[in-house]
C-alpha cells in the first residue's frame, strides 16, 4: 500500500532533517526534482541533505554538484 501524499506531507512536518537520495548517475531531471523539493522543504525550515552515487564512481558535472552544498 503506497501513503497518500497527506501522509507524506504529515510525516515530513514531523521531521526536522530530511536526506533526499538519487539514484546513481542523476539526470537531469533527477537534479531537478530533488533541487525543486530541497527549495521548498528548506521554505518549511526543514534542514536538507542529499545523497546520491557511489562514492567512488561518482562523476557529476561540477556545477550541477554545487547545487546540494
Amino acid at each position: 500500500k503506497n501513503n497518500s501524499i497527506s501522509e507524506i506531507w504529515k510525516k515530513i512536518n514531523q521531521s526536522k532533517k530530511i536526506l533526499m537520495s538519487l539514484h546513481s548517475g542523476p539526470d537531469g531531471d533527477s537534479f531537478g526534482s530533488c533541487t525543486a523539493m530541497k527549495y521548498v522543504l528548506e521554505k518549511e525550515l526543514k534542514k536538507v541533505s542529499t545523497k546520491y552515487g557511489e562514492e567512488k564512481t561518482m562523476k557529476v558535472n561540477e556545477s550541477m554538484q554545487t547545487m546540494f552544498q
